[in-house]
């Protein structure tokens, strides 16, 4: 299923994401799903802001306990909705400093593990020596998911570049390139990546769950290898950065440079409202939430701990780390 450098006519284009509406429902190839809307605006309750106690920084290769203020804001949205299970972690670019809750829980992560994937697909791209510009992979019919993206609306036969399929799988969570990449770059290897990086045990599933401190590791090695300056490293970094859709940012205050990747999935089979986000160049956020008990992603206690997050981080002056 794969060309390259022959007379096929590629889709190179980059695709414009700026109007695309998310929809990020979990499904496996074979599976079909109703596509649902994520939830947009939730009426939250007022209260008195709460004051910053805790302004202290931790010492190095500590990890710590959430400042009381963000811990606060996760018993609220644990109270708010009962059936949630929420974990949180917040580190340094490098990892050995951070606070957290819940971290080792194994929680639905959704398309949150895309981000990772995607840096395994490049850094193979690297280590076979294949243009991402190039080299195709083409639709066909088995590899439809009818969740999030726009690729499943094409005609079979269709052949699009990795590249594309790149931009479009963290741009706006595509599941159909998601499909088309992971024909081309299964997930069996895809795990034997991650393990040497210590994230996530896919056991088999494609999307399937995960803890805090596995998607932590998971972001600091992609922090690296933006950082590596290696062949593609630049890809990666553009195509995830200022994406729509970061509900950590979305419950910010201010305008903040991010890099990130969410997952959103309604449904008791599989539930998940998740965000991982790089703020400010500064300190990694990672919100990972499911509720089995209503089936609902609540989005909202994502955005909430975002809120507190920012707000803890200015009172330090706008940097925890």
């Amino acid at each position: 299923n794969v060309t390259e450098n022959n007379n096929t006519q590629i889709n190179t284009t980059q695709p414009d994401l700026t109007e695309y509406a998310e929809y990020t429902e979990y499904t496996e190839f074979t599976q079909s799903v109703e596509e649902e809307i994520p939830e947009t605006s939730v009426e939250e309750e007022s209260e008195e802001t709460q004051e910053i106690t805790d302004t202290s920084i931790i010492e190095e290769s500590e990890v710590g306990e959430l400042p009381q203020i963000i811990k606060n804001e996760v018993e609220k949205q644990t109270n708010k909705y009962p059936g949630i299970d929420i974990a949180v972690g917040i580190y340094s670019l490098n990892g050995e400093k951070g606070y957290t809750y819940n971290e080792n829980a194994i929680i639905s992560g959704a398309c949150t593990i895309k981000a990772p994937y995607a840096m395994y697909v490049l850094k193979s791209c690297e280590e076979q020596n294949i243009s991402i510009w190039e080299e195709s992979i083409v639709y066909e019919e088995w590899m439809k998911n009818n969740g999030s993206g726009e690729i499943k609306n094409a005609e079979y036969g269709t052949e699009y570049s990795i590249s594309y399929l790149l931009n479009v799988l963290l741009g706006i969570s595509d599941n159909t390139a998601y499909n088309m990449l992971v024909s081309r770059f299964p997930l069996s290897e895809y795990q034997k990546f991650l393990n040497e990086i210590d994230g996530q045990q896919l056991n088999g599933a494609q999307y399937g769950a995960v803890s805090v401190v596995q998607r932590k590791n998971e972001w600091i090695a992609i922090y690296n290898y933006i950082n590596s300056q290696s062949r593609y490293s630049e890809v990666l970094k553009e195509y995830i950065t200022n994406t729509k859709y970061c509900y950590i940012a979305q419950g910010m205050q201010e305008n903040h440079m991010f890099m990130h990747k969410s997952g959103w999935s309604n449904g008791k089979t599989y539930t998940s409202a998740s965000d991982c986000a790089i703020i400010d160049d500064n300190y990694l956020v990672i919100v990972l939430t499911q509720d089995y008990s209503t089936g609902i992603a609540h989005t909202d206690s994502v955005r909430a701990v975002g809120a507190v997050v920012e707000e803890y981080a200015n009172s330090l002056g706008g940097y925890i780390f």
